[in-house]
């Protein structure tokens, strides 16, 4: 599921590249179908353009990726809880557990506290950089309004999420 969306914008990402190439090279070649849009009025306007098309996708990407990541990882949670209450066989224990909200409504837990769980079996630290990559998904998803929330030591998206798409590669 995860490689499918990084499959999509490999594609569309390297369609960019190829296009962003072409309007730098030879503008005159374009399709007529591109040129007689506004935005493709100049070379200079076209460029700046793929540019802002670059980083939309990769924001794009970021929100389907998390997304997909996000019904693997509660897919998981919710697998080891049925595993969880199903192996305990004392009764108080059991209420216990299924009192629970998280092992009740798995599906409704935040996903913020479902990652903290993971702290048992992953780096905190991981568990961190995931979180932030929620907080970066949540400020595109609700408009980019705001201070930019990509944090200034991510070199790329790709060290967190596994993509790539700054603008800098598009020039590339």
């Amino acid at each position: 599921m995860l490689d499918e969306v990084r499959t999509w914008y490999e594609v569309a990402r390297a369609a960019l590249v190829a296009l962003y190439r072409d309007i730098r090279l030879e503008p005159e070649n374009l399709p007529s179908q591109l040129t007689s849009l506004a935005p493709f009025a100049t070379k200079e306007a076209g460029l700046k353009l793929i540019e802002r098309v670059q980083r939309e996708l990769t924001d794009l990407a970021v929100l389907s990726y998390f997304a997909t990541f996000e019904q693997l990882l509660l897919d998981h949670f919710e697998s080891s809880i049925s595993a969880l209450l199903e192996r305990e066989k004392e009764p108080l224990r059991r209420r216990i557990l299924e009192g629970q909200i998280q092992l009740r409504k798995p599906r409704e837990t935040p996903i913020t506290n479902v990652l903290d769980y993971y702290k048992a079996i992953v780096d905190s630290d991981l568990v961190g950089q995931v979180k932030q990559v929620y907080q970066y998904r949540n400020w595109v998803a609700h408009g980019k309004r705001g201070p930019d929330m990509l944090p200034e030591n991510w070199a790329t998206l790709d060290e967190r999420i596994r993509y790539h798409g700054s603008t800098k590669e598009v020039r590339t």
